[in-house]
């Protein structure tokens, strides 16, 4: 997850990085997101429907710029949660 989170700045829209670093926050022991669509929407003043979609589209880019070796991290990170 450490891997995860470092590689967020990649992402080039400071708001989609915002959404994309609190949405990628999970509790260790429950395996649960932190913040839920609606925690971040209200944060970020947007609708929830509209934080997901930015969710996706940074994660979207960070795949596409993520370094190969490390793009295996970030499949089994998305699959796994």
């Amino acid at each position: 997850m450490d891997t995860i989170l470092c590689s967020v700045s990649l992402i080039s829209d400071p708001r989609c990085r915002r959404i994309v670093h609190a949405r990628s926050l999970v509790t260790p022991l429950g395996n649960r997101h932190v913040n839920s669509y609606v925690k971040i929407a209200l944060a970020e003043r947007i609708d929830a429907r509209l934080a997901a979609r930015i969710y996706l589209n940074g994660i979207s880019e960070l795949a596409k710029r993520l370094p190969a070796d490390k793009a295996y991290i970030l499949r089994n990170f998305l699959t796994d949660v």
